[in-house]
């Protein structure tokens, strides 16, 4: 009895030897994961960094700068009332047969000619039009101005939501390469335990069937990975072929960027007060009022025409009208002045009201559309405000979940070591901290893109 004692003591012994050179060289000896990488430039990129691509590239914002400089040359070009026209040539005039005189004599057989030569600078001021048209465009451009920063605020808001969700994979990318190396180590040693009669074959191939289980859904996360780095690209218009961007840490932390003293009373008055959109379509509708008062009060002002003209008369074939015979005096100078003061009154203005009409709907219009937009911020806030605090409520008891899940999991590996614990409760403890990281990730992702929601709904610009 004492010899089997022994022999059984020294099988215990060996067998733990086996164990510890086990635990390690087969980290050493089978450490592969799926390559995120293959076949890909891969770039890492921070937040920052993200920030600056969004506004600086994204198509969309740039399609809003060319309209918005459109808008600004539209003010010059209203403008460009003021500016009077310059004019400078000549004009030749003949004349062959009849011609009446201001007696009201006709002349007949007549065959007369002229050439004149010269500059003038003439203008047509109409301030009505013109002072009323420069305050619509005036206010167009401010408008626009507003409607870019709504514009560039969306997109690089949906970047940054883009970015957190590929941070998101990330992190589950770096919790299941972890696990899945845990998960060999644990099928190896058990492996060592069966070969030496301490363990069921079936709880070797259990712990295998888990560490290929891991390894299928590390495979599906790198698979998304891929996808949301995909749009990102889109989204920060990067056009270069096969490259992977990734965050440049695996870390996936709670933003800080709102603070509960930002969350007041105030707060739907204040972000309508700050909103661009709602800039946007105020502005619209202060251009078509200066629209509206152009056919209006506008008509009240009078117009001038201006015209001032000089240069050099005379006939360009035969001779000079005073002599047969003297081409000293063939071209004389000639000097014209003209001038109006008037009002110019639209009777389709008075009597049918058509244009005064499209303009009191058009205000209508944009009014009505000023109060949808309102009625959609109302609804961004309370949505993102409801988002917020429950995600911060979520944190801390997520945190704390995954915290006892990873002290679990650590125990019942030390217990499994010593023999002390069943396969399946350390399988069990590896689902529930695999849950469990994976729901705190989440957590904080929803947290992170809900502040930059609430921060943008709030009237604030990126």
């Amino acid at each position: 009895m004492m010899r089997n004692l022994k022999k059984h003591n020294i099988r215990l012994i060996f067998g733990l030897l086996l164990i510890t050179v086990s635990n390690n060289v087969i980290g050493q000896v089978n450490d592969t994961v799926p390559d995120l990488t293959a076949g890909f430039q891969s770039y890492r990129i921070d937040l920052e960094t993200v920030l600056k691509l969004a506004g600086a590239n994204n198509l969309t914002i740039k399609e809003f700068k060319t309209k918005q400089h459109l808008a600004t040359v539209d003010e010059k070009i209203a403008r460009e009332w003021l500016i009077p026209k310059l004019f400078i040539g000549a004009s030749l005039h003949n004349l062959n047969g009849s011609a009446m005189n201001s007696d009201g004599k006709f002349f007949r057989e007549v065959d007369r000619n002229s050439l004149w030569a010269g500059a003038g600078i003439g203008l047509n001021w109409i301030p009505g039009d013109g002072i009323y048209k420069v305050l619509a465009a005036k206010q167009n451009t401010k408008a626009f101005s507003y409607l870019l920063q709504a514009k560039k605020n969306e997109a690089i808001l949906k970047a940054i939501l883009v970015f957190y969700d590929l941070q998101e994979k990330q992190a589950e990318y770096e919790t299941l390469t972890n696990l899945l190396k845990y998960t060999d180590r644990i099928s190896r040693q058990l492996k060592i335990q069966v070969d030496i009669g301490q363990r069921y074959r079936s709880e070797y191939l259990l712990a295998r069937s888990n560490y290929f289980n891991t390894w299928v859904a590390l495979q599906e996360v790198i698979k998304n990975i891929h996808r949301i780095s995909a749009e990102l690209t889109e989204v920060l218009t990067i056009e270069d072929e096969d490259v992977l961007l990734l965050s440049s840490t695996n870390d996936l932390v709670p933003a800080e960027l709102l603070d509960e003293q930002m969350i007041t009373a105030e707060l739907f008055d204040t972000a309508y007060s700050r909103r661009p959109e709602l800039k946007y379509h105020q502005y619209l509708i202060e251009a078509q009022k200066f629209d509206q008062k152009r056919l209006t009060k506008g008509l009240l002002l009078p117009q001038l025409s201006l015209s001032l003209a000089d240069g050099r008369v005379g006939p360009f074939s035969g001779v000079p009208n005073n002599s047969p015979t003297d081409f000293t005096n063939r071209y004389e100078n000639t000097f014209e002045f003209y001038a109006v003061v008037g009002w110019s009154i639209p009777l389709d203005v008075l009597i049918s009201g058509g244009q005064r009409k499209k303009a009191d709907a058009l205000i209508q219009l944009y009014q009505n559309r000023q109060h949808q937009q309102k009625i959609l911020i109302k609804k961004e806030i309370s949505q993102a405000l409801s988002d917020y605090r429950e995600s911060k409520n979520q944190l801390q008891i997520a945190k704390k979940s995954s915290q006892f899940a990873e002290e679990a999991l650590e125990q019942s590996t030390e217990r499994q070591k010593l023999g002390m614990a069943k396969p399946f409760e350390v399988f069990q403890a590896q689902e529930i901290y695999l849950k469990t990281m994976i729901s705190y990730q989440t957590v904080v992702k929803n947290y992170n893109k809900s502040q930059y929601r609430l921060y943008v709904a709030m009237g604030n610009d990126l």
